[in-house]
């Protein structure tokens, strides 16, 4: 667990601050979600089944930044960053059951 949280958080420092999709609309978190699901070899994942998972990640796309600027803030704001990483295991563990990548 501590090399997947380690893994995680390299991730966030190398793409989250590094890069922005916010002039594109797309909430930045997306790459934190992405960043996470390529922890996935970690958890015994094939080259093929990272791929699988990655490619998954990006199709799966953003939230629109809506909810966390601007009038539309609220309690909602600060769930981002933790629902991306639940939705990277989500993809991870489909991933190690061999769903197809797109």
């Amino acid at each position: 667990m501590r090399a997947v949280l380690t893994a995680i958080i390299k991730a966030h420092e190398i793409l989250f601050l590094k890069n922005s999709l916010n002039k594109m609309g797309l909430d930045r978190v997306l790459f934190f979600k992405v960043g996470s699901t390529a922890s996935a070899f970690l958890l015994g994942a094939t080259m093929q089944q990272v791929i699988n998972a990655l490619c998954n990640a990006w199709i799966d796309n953003g939230l629109l930044r809506t909810s966390r600027h601007g009038l539309n803030t609220g309690s909602r704001q600060s769930w981002a960053p933790t629902d991306f990483a639940s939705r990277a295991v989500c993809l991870i563990l489909m991933a190690l059951t061999d769903e197809m990548g797109v």
